[in-house]
């Protein structure tokens, strides 16, 4: 990134590497960002548009439609989907803790008298 900030013949592709490097290098564009918030319900598609460097590319990628210059989504999205899978997994934990202490178990109530 540092060469093609000094060297202005090199500068147009900083996007293109910082869209690259999401996953080796923690890096992500506006509308990488944007795409991880409208998939988790955290915004609307409305408000990813008004906000997107291109509207009509991040309507296409919502829809599944990605170009060869494409290559850092692909990973990004990979990343998002391990990470909702986590989340999700660990509601359905969280939630099934929850219920096991609202309704405790059969023995917990006394449903087996002579069971000690």
């Amino acid at each position: 990134v540092r060469e093609c900030i000094v060297t202005p013949e090199k500068t147009a592709s900083i996007k293109d590497l910082i869209s690259q490097g999401t996953v080796q290098y923690g890096m992500q564009t506006i509308d990488q960002s944007l795409f991880y918030f409208y998939r988790r319900g955290m915004i609307s598609l409305e408000t990813a548009l008004t906000h997107a460097s291109n509207p009509d590319d991040f309507k296409l990628r919502v829809a599944g439609i990605m170009g060869t210059s494409d290559k850092g989504w692909k990973e990004f999205e990979i990343e998002s989907e391990e990470k909702e899978e986590a989340q999700d997994e660990e509601k359905i934990t969280s939630d099934f803790a929850e219920e096991k202490d609202e309704k405790p178990l059969a023995e917990d109530r006394g449903f087996y008298p002579n069971k000690k």
